[in-house]
């Protein structure tokens, strides 16, 4: 990939996660990594009047998260939408 004086070789990474709910849906478990393959590097070569320099950037991007979440109480019950001002002009049109 060419930026003006700089030529940079791709690069990418691969990062993924599993969660799983316990105890009867209150809780969850998640667990991800980040650049499981320690592929975020950068290198390229800069082009400088006659001259060419490679480089190589490594940034250690590894991570690994686990976290727990738990849901105390009961869960919330959806509220049913009113049909707002035009449905209580028709309710009242219907009972004439």
């Amino acid at each position: 990939m060419n930026r003006g004086q700089f030529d940079m070789a791709r690069m990418g990474q691969v990062s993924g996660g599993v969660s799983k709910q316990v105890l009867n849906g209150k809780g969850t478990f998640k667990f991800n990594i980040n650049d499981m393959f320690n592929t975020g590097k950068q290198s390229g070569v800069v082009h400088i009047q006659n001259t060419d320099a490679r480089f190589t950037q490594t940034r250690d991007n590894r991570a690994v998260n686990l976290g727990f979440t738990y849901r105390f109480g009961k869960p919330l019950k959806t509220q049913q939408r009113k049909s707002g001002g035009a449905g209580d002009e028709q309710n009242r049109i219907k009972s004439n």
